[in-house]
């Protein structure tokens, strides 16, 4: 008897454990390994990749370059294979232009890599876009390196 309850308040534990860990993490495992190699991290809305580390923008420009195409081909594909269906993109300018026209650039950013995402396998209507002008910059504007790095675009797997 004494074994049986031992034995049931280690299976109570165990569950409550596994309850607790699919809390904590919205995704599952598969899921977490193909964004943490991809160079995703949590972040409060989910997971996040700042494209900008390896797909900045030029000046003036939105579309994307055939490097950039691959690379956010490849995003598609792994994370479609691992189930994730929702992403949103979010897309940025530096402080070059005026507020309207970063506004305006940072939208067709944000839609370019949209379109990409699209052609390469997600649902359009599945891909939130939101555009943010100069109003989130990650560097200094005051040298071109630090307005290179604010020409981007970001995607964020949302929690469920």
């Amino acid at each position: 008897m004494r074994q049986r309850i031992h034995s049931i308040l280690a299976l109570a534990g165990l569950l409550t454990i596994g309850a607790c860990a699919t809390l904590n993490s919205e995704r599952s495992v598969a899921q977490q390994q193909a964004l943490t190699r991809l160079g995703f991290v949590e972040v409060n809305e989910g997971w996040e990749l700042n494209l900008g580390r390896r797909l900045s923008f030029a000046v003036d420009e939105s579309t994307l370059n055939a490097d950039a195409y691959a690379m956010v081909k490849e995003i598609a594909q792994v994370l479609l294979a691992v189930g994730v269906e929702q992403l949103t993109v979010d897309g940025h300018a530096d402080n070059s232009g005026s507020k309207e026209y970063n506004w305006q650039i940072s939208e067709l950013r944000a839609e370019s890599v949209a379109r990409a995402l699209a052609e390469n396998g997600f649902a359009l209507n599945q891909i939130k876009r939101r555009a943010y002008g100069a109003a989130m910059p990650i560097a200094e504007n005051t040298s071109e390196a630090g307005r290179q790095a604010n020409r981007r675009a970001v995607l964020i797997v949302p929690s469920r």
